[in-house]
């Protein structure tokens, strides 16, 4: 229905700029200096009116009626759409006060007074066409009108392209229609090389991230190797003193004493439901007051899930440092690979860039070393041959096998982390 009535109005333009071409037969008389709809309104409801119109929002609207009305329309149409408006607004008291303002307006529209406008209007002046009217090259001009208010209500078109963003500078470039193919290039690679450092430093605050000690007592209630120790060192004996267990108003423990002593083995025996997997839960949780917080604690109380990686990828799996830094390591290669098969000469951007991938990669394969990753997988393969899985089994898919042979596997897991604290629920 919009570009129906935006149709309908662009058509009637230039029927309207039709009337007023040198060449067209008909030329109504005394229409050379006719006023505009704002300077009717002026001359008809005085400043204080217009204003009060333009406050209510309508102003624009009765400029575009009375433009219609110019146009063709008809005065009855006109003075029934402005009419309660000016009601509404409170320039007219009510529809009878409207009526006389609406034909004064068409009147000083038309540039005669109102006496005038109810006398019959002059017959018009007839002439011979001097030439045929190009109804194209008018419509043509008006497009182009079209396009040039439209170009300059847009103003400039920019784009993103993140250069200079780790300096805090604008990210923002005006494209120019005159720019080489050279100069967009330059900007293509620019926004590339952008990628590279956020990618770069996503990763970097990852690798932070799993140092906080916050994080890594997230992490301790699955199996994970750790690497570090938050706390700092310290003592690994757990003193529980005069803590309770409440769990949705069940009191389970009530100000008991618990002391649990580094290097010791230790057997929780209950019958069902008095709660001694939610007191594992709790301790590996941290959640009692006496839990050393360097320590980690690993709860093992089920099975691994069934799944399509190897026995001997889901115990390496463990290792997220591991897995995390060779990713990255295999990133930045790949990224020299992608360098070296580029054309042209490096400029001093693209050295920057690339010393900066060498010493981050540097910093990657130190990180590796101090870890031993190069016998990550020979442990996890000694461990798993200690609970029975030869080398073909090893590389079988651990939905494969059953349920208790993958609580093999998640013993294997828990033996591959070597935590602090090995917490075994139901492990016979």
């Amino acid at each position: 229905a919009v570009c129906a009535a935006h149709t309908v109005r662009f058509w009637l333009r230039s029927f309207a700029r039709l009337a007023y071409h040198p060449h067209f037969a008909v030329k109504a008389s005394g229409t050379d200096c006719m006023p505009t709809p704002r300077e009717a309104l002026l001359a008809t409801l005085g400043e204080a009116g217009v204003a009060t119109l333009d406050e209510a929002g309508v102003g624009e609207y009765i400029e575009e009626l009375l433009a219609d009305a110019s146009s063709g329309e008809a005065d009855e149409d006109v003075a029934g759409a402005v009419g309660p408006l000016l009601v509404d607004v409170g320039v007219a008291a009510d529809e009878a006060a409207a009526e006389p303002l609406c034909a004064a307006l068409l009147a000083a529209l038309s540039g005669t007074s109102e006496a005038a406008a109810a006398a019959p209007a002059p017959a018009p002046e007839l002439r011979t066409l001097g030439a045929a009217v190009n109804m194209l090259a008018l419509v043509t001009a008006d497009e182009e009108q079209a396009v040039a208010e439209v170009a300059k209500d847009m103003g400039p078109v920019r784009v993103n392209i993140n250069n200079n963003i780790s300096h805090g500078g604008p990210v923002n470039s005006l494209i120019e229609e005159d720019e080489s193919e050279e100069a967009v290039a330059r900007r293509f690679k620019q926004a590339r090389r952008a990628e590279k450092q956020l990618k770069r430093a996503a990763r970097r605050e990852k690798a932070i991230n799993m140092q906080r000690e916050d994080f890594m007592r997230e992490l301790t209630r699955e199996p994970v190797v750790l690497h570090w120790r938050g706390g700092g060192g310290g003592s690994s004996d757990m003193l529980l003193k005069g803590v309770s267990m409440d769990i949705n108003g069940l009191a389970l423990l009530d100000e008991v004493d618990v002391s649990i002593v580094s290097g010791r083995k230790y057997g929780l025996i209950g019958r069902n439901g008095v709660g001694k997997t939610t007191f594992l839960k709790f301790l590996s949780a941290h959640r009692f007051d006496g839990v050393p917080a360097h320590l980690q604690i690993l709860h093992i109380e089920q099975e691994v899930p069934s799944g399509e990686a190897t026995v001997l990828e889901t115990v390496l799996a463990t290792d997220v440092e591991r897995a995390e830094l060779l990713a990255e390591e295999a990133e930045l290669l790949a990224e020299a690979e992608e360098g070296e098969g580029k054309e042209g000469e490096a400029d001093a951007d693209d050295a920057a860039d690339e010393a900066e991938r060498v010493a981050r990669l540097g910093e990657v394969i130190e990180r590796l070393e101090e870890i031993d990753s190069a016998s990550a997988p020979g442990r996890a393969g000694a461990i798993l041959a200690g609970l029975g899985f030869d080398a073909e089994m090893q590389a079988r898919p651990t939905g494969s096998f059953s349920g208790g042979w993958r609580m093999r596997v998640a013993l294997a897991r828990a033996l591959f982390v070597a935590p602090d604290v090995l917490l075994l629920d139901e492990p016979t």
